[in-house]
């Protein structure tokens, strides 16, 4: 959503501006791998996350195709292929992207050539070779990474005498932000270990010259961050938790500590412990972006990855606080969130949360407009189109049952399988005495889920059509699976009364004994 809403947010497009075709096709295969890389991180079968890399790897090789000057696609590929394993093919890359950066072909490099190089090309080169143990030439490459990054920094940091600079240090840690984006682990792995090895260096010659010794506060809080964000990708949650509580708390302005705080808080299940900190992620992203104050991330810098990374806080910030929110029946808090969302991105995402929002408000109008904005921008999202059905229903105006139909049915179209959505629709139309219709989606939203709750409402509905056979044996059904106690009195509850209605006596003895051994 964050591609397509850069795409779009540039007004009409002018033919006679556009980049050459080559160009867009190979920043288009580029964004797909980014993305690929970034849905890798969500999942937890090691299968799915290696297809995912493969992916990756193939859509860079086509945007390299495309444009085989780019140092991103470059870079990133070289990365990708050394967490694949494949040390070959990555050593091949990465010295592409070194001779393209030199514009020289020539395998014989001095000192000083190698220090004109883009640093992260250096950078990934030292990381190659050290995951080769090849140290001297590794050190050789980070050396050269250092004075490149020193140049390229000159009048962006200030330095006391006493305190050593760190540059290694910094460098290792751009690179190592960049690979845990991509949920690079291994590769991120030796780009710690690097910044772990020059902060030890570091304090030895300090304190050979009689230096202060300790680390600077802002690179020792970007090192925690990271470390958190290693350790997340491990699925080391306690440790992760234990070292973004540090990040912010040795800078509680950082959102981006914040937002790595709020992932690791999610991953451990604590929900509310994960809102909180998403909330306090936005207001220093949002507080970062008025004040147009640059961060670290290594996505920021141009020979890294792509340079039109925005500087407001990111969609899924909104997307998951917002619904965090709603998770926590805090509707109006979720709303302001998702119009706050909607004021600088605009997408299908923070138009539906919040429309949602507002429909649990009962502010049916506001919904409506969300909801209509959400569908304008993605008319084929079924869950949209299973909301406005909702909305129609709840207006409790019978001229708008037409349009709640008509909204159903392109949900169905669509596919809509949102389990808890369906049920809603279907307890709705039960609410207007469409009874049949209720049915139907009830049991779509029971094949999505099999939940004992919708299984207790699928029997009521078909206990209002007066198909009392029917509703018993689903009843029953409640009874002999759900796990929820409440659910099965209210599933004996009702079956007691229509086994009463159809004279089957023997049959309430039974339930009236399962009720006492409850």
């Amino acid at each position: 959503e964050e591609m397509v809403h850069e795409v779009t947010s540039f007004g009409p497009v002018v033919p006679s501006v556009l980049p050459p075709l080559k160009a867009i096709r190979g920043k288009t295969w580029f964004n797909y791998a980014e993305f690929c890389l970034r849905v890798s991180k969500s999942s937890d079968s090691p299968a799915t996350v290696q297809a995912l890399r493969a992916r990756a790897a193939m859509c860079l090789a086509n945007a390299i195709d495309e444009e085989p000057t780019s140092l991103p696609a470059l870079h990133l590929r070289g990365a990708v292929l050394l967490e694949q394993g494949k040390h070959e093919e990555a050593a091949t890359i990465l010295q592409s992207a070194l001779h393209l950066g030199l514009q020289t072909q020539s395998d014989e490099v001095t000192d000083e050539e190698l220090c004109r190089a883009p640093f992260m090309s250096n950078m990934l080169m030292c990381i190659y070779l050290q995951s080769r143990d090849k140290f001297q030439e590794a050190r050789r490459h980070l050396i050269a990474s250092v004075v490149t990054y020193r140049n390229k920094n000159r009048n962006k940091h200030t330095q006391t005498k006493s305190i050593p600079k760190r540059t290694s240090v910094a460098v290792a840690l751009e690179a190592a932000a960049l690979l845990l984006e991509a949920n690079l682990v291994a590769v991120s792995r030796i780009a710690l270990e690097i910044a772990e090895k020059a902060e030890k260096a570091a304090k030895t010659k300090a304190d050979e010259r009689k230096l202060q010794t300790g680390m600077p506060s802002q690179l020792m809080q970007w090192q925690r961050r990271l470390q958190a964000q290693m350790a997340l990708l491990e699925r080391d949650d306690e440790r992760a938790v234990s070292l973004a509580s540090v990040a912010t708390s040795m800078d509680p302005s950082d959102g981006e500590a914040w937002l790595v705080l709020a992932d690791c808080e999610m991953c451990g299940g604590h929900v509310e412990a994960s809102t909180v900190a998403c909330a306090k992620a936005l207001t220093c992203l949002r507080k970062e972006a008025d004040t147009g104050s640059a961060t670290t991330d290594s996505l920021k810098n141009s020979d890294i990855g792509p340079s039109d990374k925005s500087d407001r806080p990111p969609l899924r910030l909104y997307v998951r606080l917002g619904f965090l929110y709603i998770q926590l029946s805090r509707y109006q808090e979720a709303s302001d969130v998702f119009l706050q969302g909607c004021s600088v991105w605009q997408t299908c995402s923070v138009w539906l949360g919040a429309g949602i929002s507002l429909l649990r408000l009962n502010k049916f109008e506001e919904a409506e407009v969300s909801l209509m904005e959400a569908n304008m921008v993605n008319g084929a999202h079924p869950v949209v189109w299973g909301y406005i059905c909702l909305l129609c229903l709840c207006c409790g105006d019978d001229s708008r049952i037409s349009e709640a139909h008509a909204a159903l049915t392109e949900a169905k179209r669509l596919k809509l399988q949102d389990a808890s959505l369906l049920r809603e629709i279907g307890n709705a139309y039960m609410a207007v005495d469409l009874l049949e219709t209720a049915e139907d989606v009830l049991r779509r939203s029971l094949a999505c889920d099999p939940s004992a709750h919708t299984r207790r409402r699928l029997a009521d509905v078909l206990s209002a059509q007066n198909s009392l056979v029917a509703a018993v044996n689903v009843y029953r059904e409640v009874i002999a699976t759900a796990a929820d106690k409440e659910e099965v009195e209210l599933a004996i509850a009702s079956c007691e009364k229509h086994l009463t209605a159809l004279g089957r006596n023997d049959e309430i003895i039974q339930l009236r004994k399962l009720r006492g051994s409850m």
